[in-house]
């Protein structure tokens, strides 16, 4: 099911657990990291975009449609979002985002 499951990402330094929901799913108003992401086979995942935000049902949540990159993922074949809520400090929350772009270059986030 949907949101009851989880996949390990790799920030290079140890694996963090995220949970895989669909696409616009509503989320508490929590702090956290997500990736738009392609679910092509069981357990496998292209992230395609990586963000953090302070409020993850803002950004990738019941306003996903005007995130920024929604589109552009839905045209790489975005179905699912991974999450991982995350209440310590916006740094650390930074710090996660740049160890996973670092380790996964997704091509959303190539400027």
């Amino acid at each position: 099911m949907v949101g009851n499951r989880s996949v390990l990402l790799n920030t290079g330094l140890s694996k963090l657990e995220f949970f895989v929901h669909p696409i616009g799913a509503v989320f508490k108003q929590r702090p956290g990291v997500y990736a738009f992401a392609a679910n092509y086979a069981e357990s496998r995942y292209s992230l395609l975009y990586i963000g953090q935000t302070v409020n993850l049902d803002e950004r990738v949540g019941s306003n996903v449609a005007s995130h920024e990159k929604y589109k552009a993922a839905i045209g790489f074949g975005a179905n699912v979002m991974l999450v991982r809520l995350f209440l310590g400090p916006e740094q650390a929350r930074i710090d996660i985002e740049t160890a996973l772009l670092n380790n996964y270059a997704p091509p959303l986030n190539l400027q």
